[in-house]
């Protein structure tokens, strides 16, 4: 069985359509995970699809791009209420991309620590956006150890080893077609480790990912290591098993 373990649904217009077509390629699980509050509320629907697992956050850069205090406030209510009819806290992290003040950044933290107790208190995984801010956010992950983390589109090598020995996993998506440092990543990256996601429907070469692209991501994968492509197959649902436990 193929698993999209990283995309957002609800940013499609024709959900069944991309649905059908992520069959049609052996992807039966996918991951969808929500940004905001309208995304929030999207993805309580998609729950309703048999192939869709949701995740519920506010996205680090969603945080600081204009919203008020109140609208912050109110989203995370909204996930803190609904968590418990979703399969993990996500997409959540810092980026310091967008988060380029102090303020910002105190704003970014704040979200952060109040998902990952939301996390810990209904036992939920993590799906973790990390952008110029891997210290923080490992910081951040230490000091709250949530069971289950996803470290989606990490690519720094020099983190590699803090990923392994605390049990996280890491995703690898579409980049790795082209990118070369995507590829060597991909590479060492233990199996135990190792999921792969789309990100859908983010564009790669002007192209919009959908779920049904796992297929070419886990070949691509299962060619870089060496391996069959049914034993990496048989790794990434095994290891999105226990992510989700």
């Amino acid at each position: 069985m193929l698993i999209d373990s990283h995309c957002h649904l609800d940013e499609f217009s024709d959900i069944k359509e991309i649905i059908k077509k992520a069959k049609e390629n052996r992807v039966e699980k996918i991951l969808s995970n929500s940004v905001d509050l309208k995304s929030a509320k999207k993805h309580l629907k998609l729950k309703q699809i048999e192939q869709v697992e949701i995740a519920l956050g506010l996205h680090p850069s969603n945080s600081v791009f204009g919203m008020k205090k109140e609208e912050i406030e109110k989203t995370l209510n909204f996930v803190e209420e609904k968590i418990d009819k979703a399969s993990a806290v996500g997409e959540i992290g810092l980026d310091y991309k967008h988060g380029n003040t102090n303020d910002k950044r105190k704003t970014q933290k704040k979200v952060l620590k109040r998902q990952l107790l939301t996390a810990l208190e209904y036992d939920k995984p993590v799906v973790i956006h990390s952008r110029r801010s891997h210290h923080d956010c490992f910081k951040a992950l230490k000091e709250y150890s949530p069971k289950k983390v996803l470290m989606h589109w990490f690519y720094d090598e020099k983190f590699l080893n803090k990923i392994v020995n605390r049990n996280y996993f890491v995703s690898v998506g579409p980049s790795v077609f082209t990118d070369k440092h995507v590829q060597n990543f991909a590479k060492k990256i233990p199996l135990k480790n190792l999921l792969l996601e789309t990100d859908a429907p983010v564009k790669f070469n002007g192209e919009k990912a959908e779920p049904s692209w796992i297929k070419k991501v886990a070949e691509k994968v299962s060619e870089l290591r060496g391996i069959e492509l049914k034993e990496l197959e048989k790794n990434c649902e095994k290891n999105f098993e226990q992510f989700l436990k």
